[in-house]
């Protein structure tokens, strides 16, 4: 994981000093988000049915390309409290887009 968050920097470093020439790069944006909502589903392994409340972190990343194109991406992870005894279910989600 530390390798590819150094290799990331190194990335938008070099297209930074190099877009700021050629105006490749044009900025970035993006952020974390807070989030909530509510679950529902069964866990056909232990015949369990779970629902609730979910609360999460998560963020998005973009690269502003030119006048017209982004590439980046974004994930989040919910958790669901269950049982009353410390039990939780976690849910991720993400990917890259452009």
């Amino acid at each position: 994981m530390k390798r590819i968050i150094l290799i990331s920097i190194c990335l938008l470093t070099a297209l930074s000093v190099s877009a700021q020439e050629k105006k490749l790069l044009r900025g970035f944006d993006g952020g974390m988000m807070v989030h909530a909502g509510y679950l529902k589903g069964d866990l056909d392994a232990i015949g369990y049915e779970a629902k609730g409340m979910t609360a999460g972190i998560g963020g998005v990343a973009r690269l502003h390309l030119g006048d017209h194109f982004r590439v980046g991406g974004e994930g989040y992870v919910s958790t669901l409290s269950q049982l009353g005894n410390g039990s939780y279910l976690k849910y991720g989600w993400g990917g890259a887009g452009g």
